[in-house]
């Protein structure tokens, strides 16, 4: 059996550290940050067989990537996973209900408590035949009896919950609550109950063994089978099949009736506030309580030497097996006519066996966490071991290091990194000391290429291959101390030192090219096409057939143009609309937002037009409905918005449906994302129902589009109010929303403003008469395009749209401009053609797209060469993801 320790993603403008441990049979993963999915399928990895997802925090950070790949794990038929994080993983996990379901896995999530084990025997978070996991929790340094108070009763309340889950429901109804009215022990139990109801696959508690007359022979290079007296991993009762009540009204309806569980009571309501001892995640690290993680593999037992039990003729059968198992034997055996009794130890057969090899995760988000890391391994004579030399124990192999600011420079954490044994590899993820290199290369070998073509519209991805500061020269850094890369791996067994994966460098195309390595060679017919394309472009500009649009110099930048799931090439959705003079506002924010804005702009704040000045000037963030490929990235944003210093001095307004909005506060129990800033310039919530076009004095109490709640921040007057801030900020003469039909309420978007321009938005929709009526004569239509033309009966049975009724809608809707983008499947699927009608420009967005409003008329030009270069690079996996978003999707259901 092998098994090995390699890195997913490092720190880089779009990821954080993502750590997978590799078995034959199974997989386990350290953190999902956004982009997690996304990265898979870069590196060309596999996520089956993955058993067990562990957070170290639940900041959107760490755990923004762990709906898509729940989403994803589930159709690509892994039965069953459990998730272990701090406390909150569950309230985490339960504010996803509104946006993520599969009913073919199940999932349960289980926290871990923050009192620091510092006994003899410490008990492992998990074990199976593959790991035994230990949990560190590193505090900040607040008083010990505060978290002493918080840890038990928490401790407490987990023990007792599995018996519960079923009753919570019951007792809503016999006492007439709602979620958001229980505390301690109930709300721990409704959580898990939600979490359950996401994932409603039939999880029955293993029948117990009959004890064991007779050991199988344990075959060569097997693990030692987990001693009866040590913690498996925890059993999970078996959930009550009786279907809970429903609410009375759900807000959330699926417009084409598909079958779903029934939700428990209150289900579309407020969940209970999770409440913590540690103030909630903010800007600042040093007061969040973390966790790190040592992981323990199996210890394999020696090879049996059958030559030497041959000579000294053992016998087949128990006894060779009790020899494999350590103990001594006596039996008969007859040489040179003579019969006596031969004695033979288990060392004279058996080679040593193998010491379990370890690895150790360590997150470490500020210097004030050190002291707790060092005490733990100082005062635990468990933990302490660790440090030790390997030995027929134990061999602690590699430490994957993940410090915030400060520390890798801190002596107080050069000098723990010392206290282990120098043969310990050191694989470091610091961002005041990592290179950037492009984490998305096949994407941005793409734009690369497409760079020849029109180096303003098509411009590189921000990256730098330098190294921040130089960690080597830190004093007493460890000799086998490494930056940790997309590629770096350590094989556990059989063992090797940490290198650098040459499957997935090899995948790397991008930055030999970037950096001049290499020459980029295009073939003759792409060459044909790219001069074509630039002469069309010229001729056009030369005899002034282009009459600039009103609003020429409006930004509008794809971000991603992927339907429901991400690929290599293309992000899920979202468009950024930039106002020179006033402001930016996002079209829908799918994961990876927020990596895709960097890479467009940068993060050196020294450098003009930087992110964290596009973030800074960033005045509005539309969420047209509830599927996660559309708000998923929300969170990010907005905490990144939290470390802006100094920090904005105008609010952010917030324009979604109320399920979004319900999830987004929920989720800032656990993050602070800028909700009720006491400033006034933080997170302002405006209801998208409170903007509908045909301008409701009230919002609908009954039907498909009735609120579904009365919630304090859900005004509708306060909501308009806002609205019309909104548009002071923005120079806008009006927002408005649409009703569009999908398979979940959703809504379009029609901004228009002072200086006469407007745009409308469709989100995700069929052809809607509703868009063109709100809409006309609009100056620019960003309409989804989801499937081919021949695809128009699957686009019913989607809710999508295809490339000729999106089109039809802009031509009925008299659009100057008409931007297709949410595109199924990958680039070399779009029509090979723009359309033909020269009374308008009709062109197909491309993430990271420089374009305005102004210059688009050039894409309808490109797009011939533009697929001819796409087509250049396609390869067979490719292929592979018109399947894989035809029949699943992060945003493709809701409860």
């Amino acid at each position: 059996m092998t098994w090995s320790t390699s890195v997913l993603t490092t720190v880089s403008s779009d990821t954080e550290p993502a750590i997978i441990i590799t078995f034959d049979k199974a997989k386990y993963l350290f953190n999902a940050g956004e982009n997690a999915s996304r990265s898979f399928l870069q590196s060309k990895r596999n996520w089956k067989k993955t058993k067990g997802v562990f957070f170290t925090d639940v900041g959107s950070h760490r755990v923004g990537g762990l709906p898509g790949l729940l989403m994803t794990f589930a159709d690509a038929t892994i039965p069953g996973l459990t998730v272990y994080g701090p406390p909150g993983i569950v309230h985490y996990m339960a504010t996803m209900r509104l946006y993520t379901y599969r009913d073919s896995m199940y999932v349960v999530p289980n926290e871990i408590s923050l009192k620091p084990q510092l006994s003899d025997a410490p008990q492992p978070c998990f074990k199976d035949e593959n790991v035994t996991v230990y949990a560190l929790p590193l505090l900040p340094p607040i008083p010990a009896s505060q978290i002493l108070e918080e840890t038990v009763s928490a401790s407490e309340s987990r023990k007792r919950k599995h018996d519960n889950i079923a009753s919570i429901s019951e007792r809503l109804e016999a006492e007439d609550l709602m979620p958001e009215q229980l505390t301690d022990e109930m709300a721990d139990e409704y959580r898990q109950l939600a979490v359950r109801t996401m994932f409603p696959a039939d999880l029955k508690e293993p029948a117990p063994k009959p004890p064991k007359t007779k050991r199988r022979k344990k075959g060569k290079g097997e693990p030692d089978e987990p001693s009866s007296s040590q913690p498996q991993s925890l059993p999970v009762k078996e959930v009550s099949q009786k279907e809970p009540p429903h609410d009375a009204s759900p807000p959330i309806g699926d417009h084409f009736r598909r079958r779903r569980a029934i939700p428990p009571k209150g289900f579309y309501t407020q969940l209970p506030k999770f409440t913590s001892t540690f103030p909630v995640r903010d800007a600042d690290p040093s007061l969040t309580p973390v966790l790190s993680y040592i992981v323990v593999g199996p210890r394999y037992r020696g090879k049996f030497d059958a030559l030497k039990a041959a000579e000294l003729k053992i016998p087949n059968g128990e006894l060779r097996s009790a020899l494999t198992l350590g103990k001594t034997i006596t039996f008969e055996v007859t040489e040179d006519g003579k019969t006596f009794q031969r004695t033979v130890r288990a060392d004279e057969i058996v080679a040593p066996s193998e010491p379990p090899q370890v690895i150790i995760i360590l997150e470490v988000p500020s210097v004030a966490h050190i002291p707790s890391l060092v005490a733990t391994f100082k005062e635990s004579p468990f933990y302490s071991k660790f440090r030790r030399s390997p030995d027929a124990d134990l061999n602690l192999r590699c430490i994957f290091h993940t410090c915030g600011p400060g520390v890798l420079e801190d002596p107080r954490y050069t000098a723990f990194m010392n206290s282990f044994h120098d043969k310990c590899h050191h694989v470091i993820a610091s961002r005041e000391h990592c290179p950037d290199p492009v984490t998305f290369t096949s994407a941005a070998f793409q734009q690369l290429r497409l760079r020849g073509l029109d180096s303003e519209i098509f411009a590189v991805p921000k990256y730098s291959l330098e190294l921040a500061k130089d960690f080597k020269a830190i004093p007493g850094m460890p000799e086998r101390a490494q930056l940790m890369t997309s590629s770096s791996t350590i094989h556990l067994r059989p063992p090797t030192d940490v290198f650098q994966e040459t499957a997935v460098q090899d995948l790397d195309t991008f930055h030999s090219v970037a950096t001049g390595k290499e020459e980029l060679v295009l073939p003759p017919h792409t060459l044909k096409a790219y001069n074509e394309a630039r002469d069309a472009v010229k001729v056009q500009e030369a005899n002034s057939m282009q009459v600039v649009s009103r609003g020429g110099d409006i930004g509008v930048l794809p971000l991603g143009t992927s339907s429901a799931v991400p690929s290599k090439y293309r992000n899920v959705s979202s468009t950024l609309i930039t106002i020179p003079g006033y402001g930016n506002l996002f079209l829908d924010a799918g994961e990876g937002t927020w990596g895709q804005l960097v890479r467009m702009y940068g993060r050196n704040p020294s450098q003009p037009n930087n992110v964290w000045d596009v973030l800074r000037q960033t005045k509005c963030i539309f969420a047209s409905h509830i599927h996660g490929d559309h708000h998923m990235g929300i969170a990010q944003i907005l905490r990144m918005r939290r470390t802006l210093d100094p920090p904005p001095t105008a609010p952010l307004y917030l324009v979604a449906i109320r399920p979004v909005h319900l999830y987004l506060r929920e989720l800032s129990d656990v993050q602070n994302m800028g909700l009720d800033d006491p400033s006034g310039n933080g997170v302002i919530q405006v209801m998208s129902e409170a903007l509908h076009w045909k301008k409701p004095e009230a919002y609908a109490e009954y039907g498909r589009w009735r609120l579904g709640g009365h919630e304090p921040w859900t005004e509708i007057n306060m909501s308009k109010m806002n609205a019309t801030r909104l548009c002071e900020a923005l120079n806008l003469d009006s927002v408005r929303t649409v009703d569009v039909r999908h398979r979940t309420i959703c809504y379009g978007l029609h901004i228009k403003s002072k200086d006469g321009w407007s745009i409308m938005f469709s989100a995700d929709t069929v052809p809607a008469d509703a868009l063109v009526y709100a809409g006309q004569g609009c100056t620019l239509l960003i309409h989804e395009a989801t499937m081919a033309d021949d695809q128009e009966d699957l686009a019913v049975q989607k809710a999508h749209s295809t490339h000729g009724q999106a089109v039809a809608i802009g031509k009925r809707m008299n659009a100057e401009n008409i931007l297709l983008n949410h595109f199924s499947a990958r680039y070399p699927k779009l029509p090979s053609f723009g359309d033909t009608d020269e009374t308008r420009v009709i062109v197909h967005a491309f993430d990271h797209a420089n374009l305005t409003i102004g210059n688009m008329w050039k894409l309808k030009h490109y797009l011939p060469a533009v697929i001819k270069s796409m087509k250049d690079t396609e390869d067979e996996d490719d292929q592979k993801l018109d399947e894989l978003v035809a029949n699943s999707g992060y945003g493709d259901v809701a409860i």
